[in-house]
């Protein structure tokens, strides 16, 4: 993509909403306009060359709409001399970025440094000559700081009003669709299985083969039945078996609930998912947790999050989890092992709302190197605790074959 130049701004029209271009990460302004299923967006301030159009059938998955939603926002405002003060360290921004081409583009970042100057007035008007230190989140210059001023920081409009109405709209049909592929996905099929009583599994290649959700295995089974004559006829049942995985996390704080969990992850990620926060042993400071998800589209998606060096997850006194491995199995396996029914395990609901005791740690401040240290020294102490297991495991089996 071409970068596109984009003018300083103190708001834009309300009907006017930020879009993240896919090709360059970049945060760009756009108009919205709904026909039929068919989305178009036009960009600000550019010729059609640059409109881009989406299908409300083009969605395979909910996982593949819900990125689609995430990548529109509240148009941002920029920040004006006199504000400046609301900008502290740890928050993110959308800022201008200049390339080395001078073409310029407004990326999110996280405020690393607020290096406060006092304000001069020039003609009558104040004038902010305060620096900020910005960690670039997105783009060449993801994981690199540089310095901006007040008038190249927007400051994120948050909360959970509607969006754009032509958004919500598309976001409705593409559901509607989705939601009408799965009931199909369920229909008993038509086509004729011959005389079998085992299961008959789809291979992966078939040429029919409609794709589900989440990665999910399609199974028929076909039972035969016979009438008063004699006859005989075939019932046909469609099952859908959902494959899960689960992440083991370590060093998580001991009074931390398997619910903050589920919330942060579903705030950070939008994937709902079930976790379970084990009992801790009192000689130990620390507990450990178990996140599960139906559905390797889910589980890419919470893996890329929890697994992104990018940044750490802390707890707000600075407890980093420790991601120690990931399995895969079938829900009654995963469950079962973990003593909860599979029937009840959407009883777990999400919220919207984002857990007070977890936050994100961004790489290049000086919290993310301390928590880089102190997961290299658990992971130290756990290799350590390895090789005492074993050594006991050596004396328990030496003890028992010699009581033999």
């Amino acid at each position: 993509m071409v970068t596109r130049k984009r003018r300083r701004r103190s708001g834009e029209h309300p009907l006017v909403i930020d879009y993240r271009s896919p090709e360059d990460d970049g945060w760009y302004p756009v108009r919205l306009r709904l026909s039929g299923q068919t989305l178009t967006l036009r960009y600000v301030g550019f010729s059609s060359e640059y409109n881009e159009w989406f299908s409300g059938t083009s969605f395979r998955a909910s996982g593949e709409l819900e990125a689609f939603q995430r990548r529109f926002r509240r148009t941002t405002v920029q920040l004006q001399d006199g504000q400046c003060r609301q900008v502290a360290e740890g928050m993110t921004v959308s800022a201008l970025h200049r390339n080395s081409e001078g073409d310029v583009t407004f990326y999110d970042a996280v405020v690393k440094k607020v290096c406060t100057a006092e304000h001069k007035v020039v003609d009558g008007e104040e004038e902010c000559c305060c620096t900020f230190v910005l960690l670039w989140q997105h783009g060449r210059a993801a994981g690199s700081t540089t310095c901006a001023n007040v008038g190249d920081i927007c400051l994120l409009e948050h909360g959970n009003e509607q969006i754009h109405p032509l958004l919500d709209a598309f976001l409705h049909i593409s559901q509607e669709k989705l939601d009408h592929g799965m009931q199909s996905l369920h229909s008993d099929p038509e086509c004729d299985f011959s005389d079998r009583s085992q299961p008959i599994k789809v291979p992966n290649d078939a040429a029919d083969k409609t794709a589900s959700p989440c990665g999910a295995d399609v199974q028929f089974s076909v039972k035969i039945t016979e009438d008063v004559d004699g006859g005989s006829g075939k019932m046909y049942e469609r099952e859908t078996l959902t494959k899960c995985y689960y992440f083991i996390i370590e060093n998580l704080e001991r009074d931390l609930t398997a619910t903050s969990i589920m919330d942060f992850i579903h705030y950070q990620t939008s994937v709902q998912c079930s976790a379970v926060v084990s009992p801790v042993v009192a000689t130990e400071n620390y507990a450990r947790g178990v996140v599960i998800l139906e559905g390797e589209e889910c589980f890419k998606k919470v893996a890329g999050f929890l697994e992104d060096p990018n940044h750490i997850i802390m707890s707000v006194s600075g407890r980093p989890w420790v991601i120690m491995e990931h399995r895969s199995g079938t829900p009654n396996m995963i469950y079962g092992s973990l003593g909860l029914n599979v029937e009840e395990r959407n009883i777990l609901q999400k919220s919207e709302e984002l857990p007070q005791n977890l936050k994100l740690v961004h790489k290049g401040t000086q919290e993310y190197i301390i928590g880089l240290k102190q997961k290299d020294l658990f992971m130290e102490f756990q290799h350590h605790l390895e090789g005492l297991h074993k050594r006991l495991e050596k004396i328990l089996c030496s003890l028992s074959c010699g009581r033999g």
